[in-house]
């Protein structure tokens, strides 16, 4: 059963636990704060909403999805508002795709999935990059068989500001140089 939300292109769904991933979107029912998944804990769902992991009882979630857009646009960092200082201060200019233990047991091995969630990290981190006017940062895929290495470059091949990619950590990195 799917029910509509009143915002635009979101929808809840019952959720199968298997076919969660790690950072899909939840949101619980009880207050409709909604945050990302994180896994599971002695039969409750692990959540992160606002940069703190809660629990919750599974029957108190729901799973969002967003309905495909037809084209989704990106913001370059002109657009974008004005970071404040200490956000700058802040930004790690570099970020490991590598999987932590939990996380590798979480995804029990599901490799597309895997994939997904470290291109999902990539993204959020070259955006936020762009929005804090970063000069370069450093993108972790390591070395193995280049799909991950190859995702990397389609996805940095969206991205104007990404003006120069130098392969980095003996192959197992990139060094994007950004231009505004």
């Amino acid at each position: 059963m799917t029910i509509t939300s009143k915002l635009p292109n979101i929808y809840l769904c019952n959720m199968d636990l298997k076919e969660l991933w790690i950072g899909e979107r939840l949101t619980i029912k009880s207050s409709g704060e909604y945050g990302t998944f994180e896994g599971m804990e002695k039969e409750q769902v692990k959540i992160r909403i606002r940069g703190e992991v809660k629990l919750f009882d599974l029957d108190n979630v729901e799973q969002r999805y967003y309905k495909p857009k037809a084209k989704e646009v990106k913001v370059s960092a002109k657009e974008s508002s004005v970071p404040s200082p200490l956000e700058k201060a802040n930004f790690k200019n570099e970020i490991d795709l590598h999987l932590t233990p939990t996380e590798m047991k979480d995804f029990r091995g599901a490799t597309d999935r895997i994939r997904m969630y470290q291109l999902r990290r990539a993204e959020k981190f070259i955006q936020r990059a762009i929005k804090l006017g970063a000069e370069s940062v450093i993108i972790i895929h390591g070395k193995g068989e280049g799909v991950l290495k190859e995702s990397v470059y389609d996805l940095l091949a969206d991205y104007k500001e990404a003006a120069f990619k130098n392969t980095s950590h003996n192959g197992g990195a990139v060094e994007v140089i950004f231009s505004y």
